[in-house]
């Protein structure tokens, strides 16, 4: 599984590469940098692959579909993966007093993953 420190990990990464439009693929293989580190292959964690596999489709993804499309299919994978084993997104946000970037919170909400003002960095 990914942990909560991951997460912060990802979502501040998935913002920056966002927010910069720069530097995407460095930001992206950073994401399946830390994924890889929580060695979830042992555990045949599905969600987590799925994180890692999107967040590695950037080199597969980047000519055909561009930058927004490969950060919400990474977002997408991110929120799922909560979702498969912590529960409600806001409640794992909140128990592990973990704060994402307006730029992330924007980013989940269009993509139907609405994360509370309590969770959002100020």
């Amino acid at each position: 599984m990914i942990s909560a420190g991951v997460y912060k990990i990802c979502s501040d990464s998935i913002a920056l590469a966002y927010d910069t439009n720069s530097y995407i693929a460095d930001n992206m293989l950073s994401i399946q940098g830390e994924v890889e580190e929580e060695s979830f292959m042992i555990t045949n964690d599905n969600a987590a692959q799925m994180v890692y596999k999107e967040a590695g489709n950037i080199y597969v993804d980047f000519n055909t579909y561009g930058n927004k499309v490969i950060i919400n299919k990474t977002v997408t994978a991110l929120q799922n993966h909560v979702l498969a084993h912590y529960g409600p997104i806001n409640d794992f946000l909140s128990e592990n007093n973990i704060k994402v970037k307006l730029t992330f919170s924007t980013l989940s909400d269009n993509l139907g993953y609405t994360i509370d003002s309590g969770n959002i960095e100020e």
